[in-house]
């Protein structure tokens, strides 16, 4: 008998030992954050957190522990480099793994199919190609360190507005050409360990009961033999969710949809075998999951230090310059005299946005402002600084007039002027979009 072989009877026969119940409570949570343990039939439970582009790992009271925050996707996706997001993925996974978690809820591959999506950051591109190969980086970087991923959120959940209800009408060649392209191209070649089903509707149907989709397309097509679970709170009708194929809904529902399949079953309106099915998987993985930890003990970390110069390395290979007019840039700090004037304008020179607003905001433990690194790179040089405009706050007219006023008064003694503006969470953020694709007048 082969191994693989082996395991599925082994996995048989513990999903065997379990009541209706007990087979029931794994379909969803044990808590926000971790799945169903029962530990009599050695059947464990795994931790998932919130990524991409860093480790969200939550404390009770809703703020994130510290960890390295990298580059988000848009930023990754701009330097071409599926190599370097492998070695991005591979340092998440690392800081994953010293935080107790097992799967890092990510990467997102939805196409940015509006400039006005507030959670346009926390995915690669608008094109399905590179959205798919740089998917694929990140899953297999994340795997070289032993952690598993969960490509999100699958699929068409291209803008915040009323994400929870919203029907994305399209036709099946943009579905097969744009809109899933990318989560085939890293499901068949990267194999991640979880996909989570998004919020919208498809054609009519939710994504967490869209059986076309989660069964037909991932299973009988794909091949695809991981978790799939939902958006936290994406589920409406748990029974026909089940009954779709998806194996997990979190959070924990405190019982109550784990109920409402238990009656379906023993109704007739589920079938036993579709409860069955969903059991086995996140068993299997459960035991993926504890492997992983045990490999994950052999490794030798590269640690924070490292991870750092990896953000920085991976900003630097992001950064877009749209137009050199006169080659102005760059400032080269040997061609700038003592007697040279630099003015830095805007408070995001100080208080850099160096990541979208949501559930995959990075507490970032070590920020650099470009006001600090100006001052360490050109400390020969006069700097100076003016505001130049409110940020995240409302200013009074009166207000705003007197600091457009320093800003202008201070760059006619300038040589140069470096001019930092951008966009607060107020106005792009997951849950949220932008309603154009203006600066804040201010700006």
């Amino acid at each position: 008998m082969k191994s693989s072989e082996r395991e599925t009877l082994s996995i048989r026969r513990r999903r065997r030992k379990l009541t209706l119940k007990q087979k029931c409570s794994m379909l969803s949570g044990q808590s926000k954050w971790k799945s169903q343990e029962i530990a009599k039939e050695n059947i464990c439970s795994f931790t998932m957190s919130d990524g991409p582009h860093g480790v969200r790992q939550e404390k009770t009271d809703g703020t994130a522990f510290p960890s390295t925050c990298f580059p988000p996707e848009v930023t990754l996706a701009s330097s071409w480099n599926p190599a370097l997001v492998y070695r991005v993925a591979a340092a998440i996974a690392e800081e994953a793994a010293e935080k107790g978690i097992d799967v890092i809820l990510g990467p997102g591959l939805n196409i940015k199919r509006s400039p006005l999506c507030g959670r346009n950051f926390e995915y690669f591109s608008e094109d399905p190609l590179l959205s798919g190969i740089l998917g694929k980086a990140y899953i297999q970087g994340a795997k070289s360190r032993f952690m598993e991923t969960c490509v999100k959120h699958f699929f068409a959940n291209n803008q915040e507005y009323h994400r929870m209800t919203v029907d994305a009408q399209i036709s099946k060649r943009a579905i097969r050409e744009i809109y899933i392209r990318p989560f085939e191209i890293a499901i068949r070649e990267a194999d991640p360990g979880m996909v989570m089903a998004a919020y919208n509707r498809v054609n009519g149907v939710y994504a967490t009961e869209n059986q076309d989709y989660l069964s037909n397309l991932l299973r009988d097509q794909w091949h695809y033999h991981g978790v799939t679970v939902s958006d936290w709170s994406a589920v409406h009708q748990r029974a026909d969710s089940v009954k779709a194929g998806l194996d997990l809904e979190m959070p924990a529902s405190g019982g109550v949809n784990d109920e409402k399949v238990y009656q379906a079953v023993k109704h007739g309106q589920l079938p036993i075998a579709d409860v069955n099915r969903s059991v086995e998987r996140l068993i299997a993985f459960g035991d993926r999951c504890e492997e992983n930890r045990k490999k994950r003990k052999e490794l030798h970390r590269s640690g924070k230090a490292s991870h750092r110069r990896l953000a920085r390395e991976a900003g630097a290979e992001g950064i877009v310059l749209l137009e050199n007019k006169h080659h102005l840039l760059p400032l080269c700090p040997e061609k700038l005299s003592a007697e040279s004037h630099v003015l830095v304008v805007g408070p995001l020179a100080k208080s850099p946005r160096i990541q979208g607003g949501g559930s995959s905001q990075v507490n970032a433990d070590d920020v650099c402002s470009p006001w600090e690194a100006l001052n360490q790179t050109y400390s020969q040089i006069h700097l100076d600084y003016a505001n130049g405009y409110a940020f995240e706050k409302q200013a009074t007219s009166q207000a705003q007039k007197r600091l457009r006023e320093e800003a202008v008064n201070k760059a006619e003694k300038a040589d140069a002027v470096l001019l930092f503006l951008g966009l607060p969470d107020s106005i792009e953020s997951e849950s949220w979009d932008r309603k154009d694709m203006n600066l804040p007048q201010d700006q």
